[in-house]
């Protein structure tokens, strides 16, 4: 796979590829994989944010560009606030939709904000999880709003019907960043 950025160009103005690659183990893999899964069961789920954190340094540790690693740098205590967040939202909005009745306006209205805000959530934890990627001191980054990505994909689904991953991915993938420079991703050979 090649990334094509401004961070570099040749002499002519033209943008430089650079070369991503993987280098993880899947025995390593499957064995945090297979700890975590354990270790969140007898925890009953509390784990799984540090679980995550962990495998996320590992697999962001496996990728390099151009020879310089990337790293991860998110914290599982910021995943566990943030999923108390969330889930006190959508709790409430469970709760509104369960006691608003079952032809009710108000149900219909708040199943769609149930739908909405799972796409809002959606876009924020990618931005999240680009927010703590670093690749040589450049933090990456996700540029836009949640709640205009939710609107998008919302907009999709209640209009026309038309695919709400392509439609959504006109305001997320270019939207991508290293820093405060765009970046363009696309697939260059079939060895990934």
């Amino acid at each position: 796979m090649e990334l094509v950025s401004p961070l570099s160009s040749d002499l002519s103005g033209r943008h430089i590829s650079h070369r991503l690659r993987y280098d993880g183990k899947l025995g390593t893999l499957f064995r945090q994989y297979l700890v975590g899964i354990v270790l969140t069961f007898l925890t009953l789920g509390i784990y799984r944010f540090w679980y995550k954190t962990h495998l996320r340094r590992y697999i962001a540790s496996s990728f390099s560009l151009d020879g310089q690693r990337f790293e991860y740098t998110g914290k599982a205590s910021e995943l566990f606030r943030g999923f108390l967040v969330a889930a006190g939202i959508l709790l409430l909005v469970s709760f509104g939709i369960s006691f608003a009745g079952e032809k009710s306006i108000l149900n219909d209205i708040l199943t769609v904000a149930f739908i909405y805000l799972f796409f809002v959530g959606q876009y924020a934890a990618m931005r999240y999880r680009l927010s703590r990627t670093v690749w040589r001191g450049i933090r990456c980054r996700l540029r836009g709003s949640a709640f205009k990505y939710g609107l998008l994909v919302m907009g999709s689904i209640l209009g026309k019907g038309l695919n709400p991953w392509i439609a959504g991915s006109a305001s997320g993938y270019d939207a991508l960043a290293l820093q405060d420079r765009p970046c363009v991703l696309w697939r260059a050979s079939p060895d990934i």
